[in-house]
């Protein structure tokens, strides 16, 4: 049983409670009454919004996170409700939090955000700037370099570039005078192959192994481990396709690979398959594609697993996450990616680099694949 809460019209609320738990429990007075209350109000959400300032044409995230399970998140966006499969907006909702996406934003957009759970609401200003304007005048030294005419092969990629002298500015792509709507693609994994001589068959060598339809993932240490822990992980992701008939999520995954490396750190475990190993000896990077976006995790032999945006792990991981931290955009695309993560294995590398010396794979919403060599010769010989 607890107290039963009743409103007067003064400012405190009476507090009286059922007469079965009366003796065992301390009378409340009126000052922790109002202090009861007002946690009870509050506690409501765990995380409330934030005030948001950012620039035309992009995207504005909101997260609301809140204590109560089973109840859903109403959002208005100035002061009207949101209305999802417009493409505008796109509401997602996990346990216990709630997110709201306002896409393509523009200087109309800005205004007051609002989420109600249970009556109880939070809100946050956001706020459009707009993007520096360039006049015309001023277009005639604004590229660094010009685009180039390519010849490729059927089916081959074709990658354009340009260097702008100037920052800030907003950048359109064309062809055929059609507009090419540029979006997040996927992920990028890329690594070094090792082979200590020459007589090794390069294609059998591979670093990084797909693990589902969308997923995958490359390692930094001892081999035969990481094929033990992709043999285990690869299981549970069929065990858990014939229990959901859904693809395993890349955080999901990436959880149950920290579970099963901190298994092994543990000489008394009770698990069967733990007792008495020791632990694994190599760092995983786990790569794919779900719930609508990319995703990146790395994985310890301690157990812990973290999210990154871009990583480096094995040699000289240090000096290459501070050549990522120099080049990463968020904004980036596929190709960029690419070639990013080619310079920076390029940054440590000796001698030159050929398309049998790296391993790189995609993860995209069509799926886990590899580039295969030629592909890379490809990237390769833009870089040169």
């Amino acid at each position: 049983m607890f107290p039963q809460i009743s409103y007067d019209s003064g400012i405190a609320p009476n507090i009286s409670m059922d007469s079965s738990i009366a003796s065992r429990v301390k009378p409340v007075t009126r000052e922790d009454s109002i202090k009861n209350v007002f946690f009870f109000i509050h506690r409501q959400f765990t995380r409330r919004l934030r005030n948001i300032r950012t620039k035309e044409k992009s995207v504005a995230e909101f997260v609301c996170e809140y204590s109560s399970g089973g109840v859903s998140a109403q959002w208005f966006h100035q002061q009207s409700p949101v209305e999802e499969g417009t493409g505008k907006y796109e509401v997602t909702n996990s346990h216990r939090v709630s997110r709201l996406e306002i896409k393509d934003l523009c200087l109309g957009d800005s205004g007051e955000v609002e989420c109600i759970i249970n009556g109880r609401s939070t809100s946050a200003r956001l706020t459009v700037e707009s993007c520096p304007r360039i006049n015309l005048p001023e277009l005639v030294d604004i590229f660094r370099t010009k685009l180039k005419s390519q010849n490729v092969r059927e089916g081959a990629p074709a990658h354009f570039w340009v260097e702008l002298d100037v920052d800030g500015v907003e950048v359109e792509w064309r062809a055929d005078d059609q507009v090419i709507e540029l979006t997040s693609q996927g992920v990028v994994l890329a690594t070094e192959r090792y082979h200590r001589t020459v007589l090794y068959d390069v294609e059998s060598l591979h670093k990084i192994e797909p693990i589902g339809k969308h997923s995958g993932a490359t390692f930094s240490g001892i081999s035969p481990d990481f094929r033990v822990i992709i043999k285990f992980i690869r299981k549970q992701c069929a065990n858990y396709m014939y229990k959901y008939d859904s693809e395993m999520g890349v955080e999901t995954l990436a959880q149950g690979v920290s579970h099963i490396m901190q298994e092994y750190t543990q000489s008394g475990s009770l698990c069967a398959h733990a007792r008495g190993v020791r632990p694994f000896g190599m760092s995983l990077l786990v790569a794919g594609w779900s719930e609508g976006k990319g995703h990146l995790y790395q994985c310890d032999p301690s157990g812990i697993h973290f999210p990154w945006k871009a990583c480096a792990i094995g040699k000289n991981h240090l000096s290459n996450r501070l050549f990522l931290e120099k080049r990463y955009d968020s904004t980036m695309m596929l190709d960029d990616a690419v070639h990013t993560a080619i310079l920076t294995l390029q940054d440590n590398f000796d001698g030159a680099m050929t398309e049998h010396d790296i391993d790189i794979a995609l993860a995209t919403p069509s799926g886990f694949r590899q580039l295969s060599a030629a592909e890379v010769k490809d990237y390769l010989s833009i870089l040169k």
